[in-house]
């Protein structure tokens, strides 16, 4: 009998210690080539998955600063650094963990992932290693493509931009079996739940919860494994297949209204999600104001989507008036909307056939072209 006493109390005690050693902070020390200086700790998703809300910053003496804040799980960041409103400096992304590490930063080397020694930068590399050869085919095809636009002006003949298509499209589902296939091996990973996350921003795909699923009770149900869930739930009513659905926007006389609007029953109907200072997005108006033109309402409708804030709003009317864009414009005023169906990069679009049904996700100007020309 006390023997069994003894056992209980060395494990409750061993277990008391591990628990106690558990970091419920992080401290990140780094040094940089820069003396003085402020940098700031970017968050690379939206701030509901993240414990600390906003950018973090803090001074730079003699080349060297620091970070602490709370943290239970790995997230990753980029480091940043501005010299008259310009980024003199900007890193890749970067995993930190709970507890203390050192980070090394060279200010010229910009887009470079720091040198950082924890444990989720291992499995990051790992990870990578694991689905490497797809990422070198999936860079073939990306440097065909770009060769093949260079030749044709962006206007690629139709039987070329299938065949690129076909192959992404190939890759994509050979490695997302590599990413369940690792999930089931690595049901702890943190690194892996990221990567879904950051993927969610470009569309939801069903990959991504069958990979979730692979995961930990532990991590699905963590703060950041919770609002996966969450924010998944809303993405998937912007999925293939699905209805748009009604929301509530303004228009450019400040009037809230009901999106999509009830009059558009063209054969397909575009809409894009931009605002007022995203050059990629600008630069896609000229096409689609040659398409607007070329083809009547009842073929094809442009509807756009802008999630500038209030102190923007004078630049995105005088972008709608110098770029001549005629087709109607509403706002998601600060991207509420946008950001509760996970669309961070811009620009985002969504083409609908007839029925409001989403046919096709992030098509480009060329490929649009080539659908409305058959």
């Amino acid at each position: 009998m006390f023997k069994i006493i003894l056992n209980t109390f060395v494990f409750v005690l061993v277990s008391h210690i591990a628990l106690s050693q558990v970091c419920k902070v992080f401290t990140l020390r780094g040094k940089i080539n820069i003396d003085t200086g402020t940098i700031v700790l970017i968050s690379v998703a939206d701030n509901t998955y993240y414990q600390q809300k906003g950018v973090m910053s803090t001074a730079i003496l003699n080349g060297e600063f620091s970070f602490t804040d709370s943290a239970i799980y790995p997230a990753p960041y980029r480091l940043g650094s501005r010299l008259n409103s310009q980024w003199q400096y900007l890193s890749d992304i970067f995993y930190i963990d709970p507890c203390e590490q050192q980070i090394y930063c060279k200010s010229d080397s910009i887009t470079d992932i720091p040198l950082i020694l924890n444990k989720s930068m291992k499995e990051w590399e790992s990870l990578k290693k694991y689905t490497r050869e797809v990422d070198l085919e999936f860079d073939i095809n990306d440097d065909k493509r770009d060769s093949l636009n260079k030749i044709y002006n962006h206007n690629l003949p139709y039987n070329f931009l299938n065949d690129l298509q076909s192959k992404e499209e190939y890759l994509e589902n050979r490695k997302h079996r590599l990413l369940i296939e690792y999930a089931k091996h690595h049901p702890n990973s943190y690194v892996l739940l990221w990567q879904i996350i950051l993927k969610l921003s470009k569309g939801y795909k069903p990959y991504m919860d069958s990979t979730f699923n692979q995961l930990s009770y532990s991590v699905k149900h963590s703060l950041v494994g919770r609002a996966y869930r969450e924010r998944a739930d809303d993405a998937k009513k912007l999925s293939i297949g699905k209805i748009f659905p009604l929301i509530s926007l303004e228009n450019m006389a400040g009037t809230k209204v009901r999106f999509p609007p009830v009059n558009v029953h063209s054969k397909y109907t575009l809409i894009d999600f931009w605002f007022s200072g995203c050059s990629p997005c600008k630069r896609q108006f000229p096409l689609y104001k040659k398409l607007y033109e070329q083809h009547q309402r009842t073929d094809f409708e442009i509807l756009g989507i802008s999630v500038d804030n209030e102190q923007q709003l004078a630049e995105w009317k005088k972008v709608i008036q110098d770029q001549l864009l005629t087709w109607p414009q509403y706002l998601d005023k600060d991207g509420i909307i946008a950001n509760r169906f996970s669309i961070i990069t811009f620009p985002t679009n969504f083409l609908l056939d007839k029925n409001g049904v989403i046919i096709m996700e992030n098509i480009k100007p060329g490929e649009l072209e080539k659908i409305l020309s058959q």
